[in-house]
Order: C-alpha cells, then structure tokens, then sequence
C-alpha cells in the first residue's frame, strides 16, 4: 500500500486492474482544477467522495458515445459525468425510479440540478425500474455502464444481468459502494460471483469503494 501523491489516500496498486490509467489521468491533473470540481460538485447532495469524483470524472473523460448511470437521486454522479465529457456527442441515460423512502420531490431537484448546471442537452432521463428500462436499449448500446441503485443483493443481480448484454465488448462495467472485506454488505458477493470471478469480464479493479471491470 502506497500514498497517492494527488488524492492523498491509501492505494493498493495491485487491486487497480483496468483502472490503473484512469489513476495515471489522476496523477497529471491539475490540483487547482480538481479541487474546482469537487467544491462544483459538492454543492449536490449525494454519497460520492471526493476521491471517486475525481476517478469517475477521469474515466468519463475518456468516453465517446452512451452513459447508463442506474440510480441517480439528486445528480451527483451525473453531474461528474457531464462536466467531465469534454465531448459534444457524450449522452448520460440517467435510470431511477425516484422512489425513494421518506423522501418526496427527488425527480424535481435531479432536474433542477441538471438543469441549472445547464447540462440538459447531454442527459436524457429513464424514469423506472432499472433492470425492466433496459429492454429500451439494443444489444452493445453502452460505452460504459456504471450502476449505483438499490444496493440489495436480487437488485444488483438484476441489474448486472439486464445491462451486460447492453455493454459493448471491451467496455467499462462499473459500480459504486464495494464495501472492503468483513463489511455487512449485500453488493459484494454478487459482484465478486458475476463480475471479479467471472470469464466474461477482465481486469477486475477495486479503488476507493468502485469496482470496475472490462467486458470481454
């Protein structure tokens, strides 16, 4: 384990897998303008640090064509992607079924967030249950599909399954809150059987709480 010189946190450089570019994207940064995009983003409430904002921001600026983001809330995560897409033809599917429990007008500030950023043009909203929105799209539709909806094991299953087939071959799979070993957490054992331990995909990568990997 070795200090990143730039996000300041611990790495275990042999868990980067398909990651490790987008880490060397980190390291020639701008600091000024990474902490710019982490004040910018934190004014949208969410669960995403600062060290996975700079990391999704990074792989976001690196992709040409469809986003699938499942599970959005208030537009964090979208937001990352949007400010990062140096590309015009970029186009963020943002899924929810904006149910969220003891919460009320969850869609509206997701719009009103997306909206006042002025990145409308670039999301086309799926509102819906994630697994069913996917028969929308075609077969390898995906440029990189990142999911980050309801975390319980038949859901991220569900979620896995509906969207690997949307995914173009040699593309990113990725997700959010991959808890370290020992954790109480329904995600990990589902993403470890589908993803980490499956011969579909390669390069398994776990950096700061996101796995990721590559479809074969």
């Amino acid at each position: 384990m070795v200090e990143d010189r730039i996000l300041a946190i611990p790495v275990d450089y042999s868990s980067l897998g398909c990651l490790l570019r987008f880490i060397k994207i980190i390291n020639i940064y701008d600091l000024k303008k990474q902490k710019e995009l982490i004040l910018f983003i934190n004014k949208i409430e969410g669960w995403l640090g600062e060290s996975q904002q700079i990391l999704l921001s990074c792989i976001a600026s690196q992709i040409t064509g469809h986003i699938a983001e499942i599970g959005v809330f208030k537009g964090k995560t979208t937001a990352v992607f949007c400010s990062a897409a140096f590309r015009d033809e970029i186009v963020i599917h943002a899924i929810d079924k904006f149910s969220h429990e003891g919460l009320k007008g969850i869609k509206e500030e997701f719009l009103t967030n997306i909206y006042n950023l002025g990145y409308k043009d670039r999301v086309c909203l799926h509102e819906g249950d994630s697994s069913a929105v996917a028969a929308q799209f075609e077969d390898s539709f995906f440029d990189f599909v990142y999911i980050d909806g309801d975390h319980s094991a038949p859901a991220v299953r569900k979620d896995i399954e509906a969207y690997y087939p949307k995914l173009k071959p040699g593309k990113l799979l990725a997700g959010h809150d991959y808890p370290v070993n020992g954790v109480d957490n329904e995600l990990r054992p589902v993403v470890d059987e589908l993803v980490k331990n499956n011969n579909r995909f390669e390069g398994f990568a776990d950096f700061s709480g996101i796995w990721a990997a590559i479809k074969k």
